[in-house]
């Protein structure tokens, strides 16, 4: 869910229950989608094998990238 943002003006902005329950969900829905981002790198932590070296042609790097089970072959 996309968060439309409150533009807050002194004196012209109604600090109700509506604009606060707004700002509340906001807060929720960005706790949440770090909590899903941590659980899946959880998840794929947990399936690394190994770590192999892979070259990078657009940098000319070799760097160490994690063997994931169902993903490289």
């Amino acid at each position: 869910m996309s968060y439309t943002r409150t533009y807050w003006q002194d004196g012209k902005t109604p600090l109700n229950a509506d604009n606060l329950n707004k700002l509340e969900e906001g807060v929720i829905d960005a706790h949440n989608a770090n909590q899903n981002i941590h659980e899946l790198h959880v998840a794929l932590s947990k399936k690394v094998r190994s770590w192999g070296p892979v070259f990078n042609p657009n940098t000319g790097h070799v760097v160490m990238t994690p063997v994931v089970e169902g993903f490289n072959k």
